[in-house]
């Protein structure tokens, strides 16, 4: 079996030092897949190396996804360097922005990571059923996943079903809609094959930590793209699943959302170890400001995100942090997403979510005010509002465009710096050219509708001459 390597790789360097493995091409024929398939601890190895690298990398961590498309959008402001500058300014060199080269580089290591396992696994003859059918399920929903990043990043891209990397290197682009065919494809198996419960280190033993996939995360990534794909009946079916789960789920206080234990967490990412800087999240190591941004390269948020809480709301005074630049006259205030709140510290105590209940609550929200019922609408909406300590709205005020417009604003401040999820929104439901009209008054940029999708590296397009760029960055 060709390029098993990175399994490998993904067991050996879980860390910051596997970034240097997925910015590298994979070499091939290096190992058979009995090395990696020969006994439990090596196989259930490849998924927790590949979880530890999603969370840990330079180019595609959780932080990476946040910050690259909050500065992209109007989220996040004060870039730091200049890729980053030219990601803000909505202006990317496809031949020299490095975050845009690793970022399409990693996630397709990824899924070739994926991809191997998928073949491989099945033909193992030492592994249990069980785990054989928990690794499969695993590494279809992260093919799922990385597939849902790309299509959203860049619009038509190449759709690699294999391992064959000399097979795959000249694919050319997919329609948006096979894409998203395939990402659903590949939850209903991820649905078909995961456990509901959560699994350890082991594969097969239950536990209460949410490290590794289960059912609930493939059905949580499902209503999600449901809503992506305007199919709302299914998000609200998808959602709905998840919410009357009160064995596993339920709504946290906002002082309780982002700890290792909330009952709010569907799935998480846990930072590789060892890890010498006793980083908990990506998110609470760069994110928090000790220093005003211009001092210490970091990014802060935008007015205009912070201008959309409103006056009591508990999500500003918890899940924002302020630094207060005394150095200057007058002193200048600087805010930071605060979700997490432990930049490194000897316990791990914090997990980057990737997917939560509050979430859920909102997809069925809109998904119930397409489908004409309102009044569930405003109940779920409300369940986000009470928690944050916010009145209630009520049913008969609002028309359909009021809900679908405070759903929007809901998802703004719930969601902020959650991996990418403003930006999308703002994609998907024909809000962008507007938003980032006006955001780009600021950035002194004039919006192009076309610059929606990042370009394609141009190091891809050399190496594959089936691949066409992005309108707009020819």
């Amino acid at each position: 079996m060709k390029y098993i390597s990175i399994l490998l790789t993904l067991l050996l360097f879980s860390c910051n030092l596997c970034d240097q493995f997925f910015n590298e091409k994979i070499e091939s024929d290096r190992i058979k897949s009995d090395e990696v398939y020969r006994d439990k601890d090596l196989a259930n190895g490849t998924f927790r190396g590949l979880a530890a690298s999603m969370h840990d990398h330079l180019y595609a961590s959780p932080y990476c996804l946040a910050s690259f498309t909050g500065l992209y959008g109007d989220e996040l402001i004060n870039p730091s360097n200049p890729d980053e500058n030219q990601i803000y300014r909505n202006n990317i060199d496809s031949k020299s922005n490095l975050y845009n080269e690793k970022f399409w580089i990693a996630a397709y290591n990824f899924i070739l990571a994926a991809n191997i396992t998928i073949e491989a696994c099945p033909n193992s003859h030492n592994l249990s059923d069980a785990l054989k059918k928990q690794l499969i399920g695993e590494m279809f929903f992260i093919r799922a996943y990385w597939f849902f990043y790309l299509v959203n990043f860049y619009g038509n891209i190449p759709l690699p079903l294999t391992p064959d990397v000399d097979k795959n290197k000249y694919l050319g682009r997919s329609p948006i809609t096979e894409v998203y065919n395939q990402i659903v494809s590949d939850l209903d198996t991820a649905q078909s094959l995961l456990d509901e419960h959560y699994v350890g280190g082991d594969g097969v033993t239950y536990t209460n930590e949410r490290l590794r996939p289960n059912k609930a995360t493939a059905t949580a990534m499902l209503s999600r793209v449901y809503l992506y794909m305007r199919r709302y009946s299914e998000a609200d079916s998808m959602a709905t699943m998840l919410i009357n789960n009160n064995r596993d789920y339920s709504m946290e206080p906002i002082k309780k959302v982002f700890l290792r234990a909330s009952r709010e967490t569907i799935w998480q990412l846990e930072a590789g170890t060892p890890n010498s800087s006793n980083i908990n999240t990506s998110e609470g190591n760069k994110f928090i400001l000790s220093n005003s941004p211009f001092s210490n390269s970091r990014i802060s948020i935008s007015n205009s995100l912070l201008l959309q809480f409103e006056e009591g709301d508990e999500r500003r005074k918890e899940w924002v942090g302020t630094f207060s630049d005394q150095y200057v006259v007058p002193a200048r205030n600087y805010y930071f997403p605060y979700k997490y709140k432990i930049i490194n510290g000897d316990k791990q105590e914090e997990c980057s979510i990737v997917f939560r209940l509050a979430e859920q609550y909102l997809i069925r929200a809109e998904a119930r005010a397409y489908t004409g019922n309102l009044s569930g609408a405003v109940a779920d909406v409300n369940m986000i509002r009470v928690r944050a300590g916010l009145p209630p709205i009520k049913a008969d005020s609002y028309s359909l465009k009021m809900l679908l417009t405070t759903i929007m604003k809901e998802r703004q401040i719930e969601l902020f710096a959650e991996q990418g999820l403003r930006w999308f929104d703002l994609k998907r439901t024909g809000l962008l050219d507007a938003v980032m009209t006006a955001a780009n008054l600021l950035k002194e940029r004039t919006w192009i509708p076309t610059m929606k999708y990042w370009p394609i590296p141009e190091s891809e397009l050399i190496k594959n001459p089936n691949l066409v760029q992005n309108e707009g960055y020819n």
